[in-house]
């Protein structure tokens, strides 16, 4: 039996002048501030961060 499913979320948390960067674009810098909101909280997080120019990022709390 294959299972298959996909999740997709839009993140955001607060924001921070010193995360991200303006040429990654919104959904790039949205992943790093909730990485950032989970890491400042303890919260375990992985992100897989598919952008509209065909990039993939893997990134996690210990990435910041």
């Amino acid at each position: 039996m294959i299972l298959e499913f996909v999740t997709l979320f839009i993140l955001d948390g607060i924001a921070n002048e010193n995360i991200g960067t303006i040429s990654r674009g919104a959904r790039y810098n949205s992943a790093l501030r909730y990485l950032n909101y989970s890491k400042n909280k303890n919260i375990p997080c992985l992100i897989v961060i598919v952008s509209e120019d065909k990039y993939i990022d893997i990134k996690t709390v210990y990435d910041l």
